[in-house]
């Protein structure tokens, strides 16, 4: 049987919670591959803070940066992705 989003979403944000960011990052790409713009760009938001609670930073950005282009209208992920980016080239993470 095939889960949806929802119950995906649901999963994926269980596995945060439990601290479990490898099994979280799985379920968002699950996610985004089945849906690019799932939530306005939430589930790739989520998939980057999970890359970056496991130290891959590069792809946190990207996927920061995903979520951005799907929701320009939030200042919060603009905000973060440019963030997190500064972060990195000033050596923080």
């Amino acid at each position: 049987m095939t889960r949806s989003l929802r119950e995906l979403e649901s999963e994926a944000f269980g596995a945060q919670r439990r601290q479990d960011y490898t099994g979280a990052a799985v379920i968002w790409l699950k996610i985004v591959a089945q849906c690019d713009n799932w939530e306005h760009g939430g589930a790739h938001f989520c998939l980057a803070g999970c890359y970056l609670d496991l130290g891959k930073v590069d792809q946190a950005i990207e996927h920061y940066k995903r979520a951005s282009e799907l929701r320009p209208w939030d200042p919060m992920f603009a905000e973060t992705w440019i963030d997190t980016q500064r972060a990195k080239d000033e050596g923080l993470i």
